[in-house]
């Protein structure tokens, strides 16, 4: 068995049910998945009751935590039991394509990468080598392969535990996360597929001092030589944080408008920038006439029909030189 598949459980939503559905009909039932419920709902209990799930998995490991905790306490506590040499991090916003689990045992069955990327559809365009320069690592379109969330790549396990790579518990430092597993990673896999679909969730919980505290975790490696041999995407992950990642998620809030919270929130991330990247408005990757980002807020943002016009509105100026 090559791969485990981790499965966090909390809150009911609206796709979970097609989510976990995709994970039973898959083609090949060759992987093991561990299902943490994390202090789960009436509602996700009652609908997992209908399931007997040590027949629907080749091999299920099933772990009950009766107070949350959280996605990344979970993921570490999950970790300890993967005995597979390949582990993902699952979310039940996600739906899969029904032949996820067997594209990834024939890419590994190949060769082992230590990380496998995939999904979407614009990554295709890039190569995210990795080569040494000089004796530093070097990562053709870091931030490509970085941008802060696990359920576009399949991990190594031995490149997790050998270098103690953990999520940062009671945190979502999903950024800091994947940074680090690009730090130590020598082979990378892009499967030019569409294994996946990820669907925005309808409520989120990050603020901008979150995001700010894991920037500050992400800057305290710049005298690394991974940093300084990839200083402008690492920037320009940091910066996206800021900008791109914290103006996308707030516009879901409803009250922000009223109490002028995301204005105050706004000008707080534009000192921090000023402060921890005075040349921030320089960087090479945010002026890229290659770089994606616009297209991908504006996408994201267009689930939220009645605060996008004027979210969009703060991002240009706040962008604009």
């Amino acid at each position: 068995m090559i791969l485990t598949i981790i499965y966090h459980l909390n809150k009911f939503s609206k796709t979970l049910p097609d989510s976990f559905k995709s994970l039973i009909n898959q083609s090949s039932n060759d992987f093991e998945l561990i299902l943490v419920a994390d202090d789960t709902s009436k509602a996700v209990q009652n609908h997992f009751a209908q399931f007997d799930l040590n027949k629907a998995f080749k091999k299920i490991k099933y772990i009950k935590i009766a107070q949350k905790l959280g996605h990344s306490y979970c993921n570490n506590l999950a970790m300890k039991y993967v005995e597979t040499p390949y582990v993902y991090f699952s979310s039940n916003n996600v739906i899969y394509n029904k032949d996820f689990v067997k594209t990834i045992n024939e890419t590994v069955k190949k060769e082992n990468f230590d990380v496998i990327l995939f999904n979407t559809k614009d990554k295709s365009k890039f190569s995210p080598n990795v080569h040494t320069e000089e004796s530093e690592i070097i990562i053709d379109n870091l931030y490509v392969v970085a941008l802060g969330t696990t359920t576009d790549k399949v991990i190594s396990t031995k490149l997790l535990t050998k270098n103690n790579i953990m999520f940062e518990n009671f945190h979502h430092y999903t950024s800091l996360y994947t940074l680090k597993v690009c730090k130590y990673m020598k082979k990378i896999k892009n499967i030019d597929k569409q294994l996946l679909q990820v669907f925005p969730q309808s409520t989120i919980n990050y603020n901008i001092y979150d995001i700010i505290n894991q920037n500050n975790h992400i800057l305290a490696d710049r005298n690394s030589k991974f940093y300084k041999a990839n200083k402008d995407d690492i920037d320009y992950i940091v910066i996206r944080n800021c900008l791109y990642t914290f103006l996308a998620r707030f516009s879901v809030e409803n009250e922000w408008q009223k109490n002028n919270e995301f204005k105050r929130a706004v000008n707080y991330a534009n000192d921090w920038l000023k402060l921890c990247l005075p040349d921030w408005r320089n960087n090479k990757i945010l002026n890229s006439p290659n770089n994606l980002d616009n297209r991908k807020v504006i996408n994201y943002l267009s689930h939220y029909p009645k605060t996008f016009g004027s979210v969009l509105d703060e991002l240009k100026k706040f962008v604009k030189k």
